[in-house]
């Protein structure tokens, strides 16, 4: 509590000193006006929609499919488009918390660090912001927690769903999720929001803007902290982050400096056992420039970290062999993309792109200490509509990688608009996953007990695997989408199926000789195309409707089947239905309610043994679950101001549950990830 204290203080200072400078020279008449950025339809009910933003909030419009704006039903891909006002009627704490009203997006929350995501089967996804790259390329998977500002600053997210390596390159495959922030604009304004509750989950958020036309200036700076569900009151995340735009306006278009900052600490559960980031930093600097029909961006960034591995090399006998060593570690990333939009003819759009990427991996408990990837990207888009109603898209992207081998990833779709708000699209496509520089390049110095020097032998030359192979995904989907009764029904869905070649996975195969030293010449640790291709076949549905103008109910399900391509054999590690129903009530006193309950169906995996990875794993079976998520919001107005009081709730009367790689042991232990129970939240948040 005195850590949370003396960081609150801190923040509320801060923001305080931000703001002196706007509000030296912000223009009253502007102040609270939506066109500060800080768009709310609840605080002004003219909202207007011919502002360039403004226009891009519109349910109906999506940017990310196709890296320019059009309507959502013409879109080559299945999309998923979350407002603003659903951030705010959904109270959700975090980015994971939110996603979980979509089935379509599987969150695994085995550790408040690490919340996972499962996407048609994959957990390869592209996270950005604003079009920019999050993932860390040492992981499989991005880290949904390390994003440096909180929901406050989001605007909308856009899910883009199955493969989009044709537009995006590398880990698009799963999905594309592209978090839109709030642009900054002139006029002075600011929010600030506090939340605390249960499991030490506390967060501070603050976001001030202003500025004089053309320049606006944007700045963000938070506080995460949360404990580990199982071990109370033992701190899992610890985070300070912050963020600070300036934005330019330009004839026929604008410049924008990003810059942002996370240091914290957290934990979270691994394939080789449990992690410790001790005192992490993670910084970015990002330019990007808009004119007409040109747009580029470039950017930089970079963690440092130290890396405490929690895993003994244990042997089934003679105890321990040996350990990881804890290290230091420094990452930088460099990213350089541009794109031009060019209409050849009348009904026709040409997008064509490139883009450079360097990555830099420095430890000295590497064997190779300085680590160096490159990769090039370039990519074309074609979009030609026929008599207003048909529209057919191509796109195709040639990915040369440094350390494995060249990727062409095709898609196309036709989308057909027989009337009124009704869509159908067909399309396909293949999509790409480079293996991280985890999987190909590092390999540990292992420190090992005297008499089992093979155990060092068997990780400095396993572990990293420089032949692996791309993963690809090639898949089909048949979509529909529409809206009735003046879009107060929205109906939506979706039939995919998905081949999944060159899976990656961790191989460990340790065998012992009869003196119980380690048989190196039989043993094996460390990644490997391991040949298991798996199929995937689905179904997704969607349906809102707005009875009354106050009132939103909702109904989402998805359904699937995940098989081994040779053996037809069922693949059970992953949920085959979850779904979702719900509403929100908005009532004009200034109440908001929001009810959601969620059922996800049991499954079984494989659980590696936390402790040790020449360990035996355990077969581990999830029973299925049901869980209730419910928010409550009361508004209140106090002239160009606001203040929203919450009570957040998560399964308040459900038994503890487990998403993701964990179990209990006979003796009562955990083993593995997070054990979920309930939670309760407070929130408080003041806009001006």
């Amino acid at each position: 509590m005195q850590r949370f204290c003396r960081r609150t203080g801190l923040i509320v200072l801060v923001c305080s000193l931000l703001s002196w400078p706007f509000a030296s020279f912000a223009d009253d008449d502007q102040a609270g006006d939506d066109d500060a950025g800080l768009s709310d339809p609840a605080l002004d009910e003219d909202f207007d929609l011919t502002d360039e933003f403004a226009f891009l909030q519109e349910d109906d419009i999506v940017l990310t499919a196709s890296k320019h704006k059009q309507k959502i039903g013409f879109s080559p891909s299945a999309v998923i488009v979350i407002t603003r006002q659903d951030i705010e009627d959904s109270g959700a704490i975090t980015l994971s918390d939110l996603l979980r009203r979509y089935p379509a997006v599987h969150i695994y929350d085995f550790d408040p660090l690490y919340p996972n995501a499962e996407i048609r089967g994959r957990k390869v996804i592209l996270l950005m912001v604003n079009g920019r790259d999050l993932n860390l390329d040492l992981f499989e998977s991005p880290f949904f927690s390390l994003v440096p500002f909180g929901l406050e600053a989001v605007e909308r997210i856009e899910i883009v769903l199955g493969p989009n390596s044709a537009l995006y390159g590398a880990n698009a495959v799963a999905a594309v999720v592209n978090i839109i922030t709030r642009q900054p604009a002139p006029g002075f304004s600011t929010n600030l929001s506090l939340v605390a509750g249960q499991h030490g989950t506390s967060q501070l958020q603050g976001l001030i803007q202003g500025g004089l036309d053309p320049l606006s200036v944007q700045a963000t700076i938070g506080l995460d902290l949360a404990d580990s569900w199982i071990h109370r009151d033992t701190s899992a995340k610890d985070i300070l982050h912050s963020n600070l735009v300036l934005r330019l306006d330009i004839p026929d278009g604008n410049l924008t400096l990003d810059g942002g900052l996370i240091k914290g600490s957290g934990r979270m559960f691994g394939v080789l056992g449990y992690l410790n980031f001790n005192n992490f930093t993670i910084g970015h600097t990002q330019l990007s420039v808009e004119w007409k029909k040109f747009k580029a961006q470039a950017y930089w960034y970079g963690l440092r970290t130290a890396i405490d591995i929690e895993a003994d090399l244990v042997h089934p006998s003679a105890g321990i062999m040996g350990e990881l060593p804890t290290f230091d570690l420094a990452a930088d990333t460099f990213h350089v993309q541009a794109q031009y939009d060019l209409e050849l003819f009348e009904n026709n759009l040409l997008i064509g792109g490139l883009d450079f990427r360097f990555n830099s991996f420095r430890c000295d408990s590497f064997l190779d200490t300085d680590i160096k990837d490159y990769r090039f990207g370039a990519f074309l888009h074609d979009e030609h509509t026929f008599f207003e109603r048909l529209q057919l898209t191509a796109s195709l992207r040639v990915d040369w990688n440094y350390t494995t081998d060249p990727a062409f990833s095709p898609r196309g779709a036709i989308v057909y608009n027989p009337a009124g708000e009704h869509f159908l699209r067909l399309s396909g496509g293949t999509a790409f996953r480079r293996p991280s520089a985890l999987e190909t390049s590092i390999k540990f110095r292992v420190e090992a007990e005297p008499g089992f020097p093979e155990i060092a032998t068997l990780f400095e030359e396993g572990i990293s695997n420089p032949d692996l192979s791309n993963e690809s995904l090639t898949a089909i989907e048949l979509g529909y989408r529409g809206s009735l009764m003046d879009k107060a029904l929205r109906l939506g869905a979706d039939v995919y199926f998905g081949m999944n070649h060159n899976k990656i996975s961790f191989v460990s195969n340790v065998n012992y000789t009869g003196m119980g030293q380690i048989d190196l010449a039989n043993s094996t640790i460390g990644y490997d195309n391991v040949g298991k291709n798996t199929n995937i076949i689905g179904i997704n549905v969607s349906i809102e409707v707005d009875p009354i103008d106050e009132l939103t109910l909702y109904a989402r399900g998805e359904f699937r089947h995940l098989w081994y391509t040779e053996s037809g054999e069922r693949h059970d590690w992953m949920p085959r239905l979850i779904g979702v129903v719900g509403g929100v009530w908005r009532f004009a006193f200034g109440l908001t309610i929001q009810l959601s309950a969620t059922h996800v169906s049991s499954r079984s995996i494989w659980l590696r043994n936390p402790k040790s990875s020449l360990g035996e794993n355990l077969a581990v079976h999830l029973a299925s679950r049901t869980y209730l998520m419910a928010n409550l919001i009361y508004r209140m107005k106090f002239g160009d101001s606001r203040v929203d009081l919450g009570l957040n709730f998560f399964n308040p009367f459900g038994a503890d549950f487990r998403e993701g790689q964990g179990t209990t042991l006979p003796d009562g232990s955990n083993y593995g990830g997070e054990l979920l129970g309930s939670r309760v939240m407070f929130s408080a948040r003041f806009l001006y």
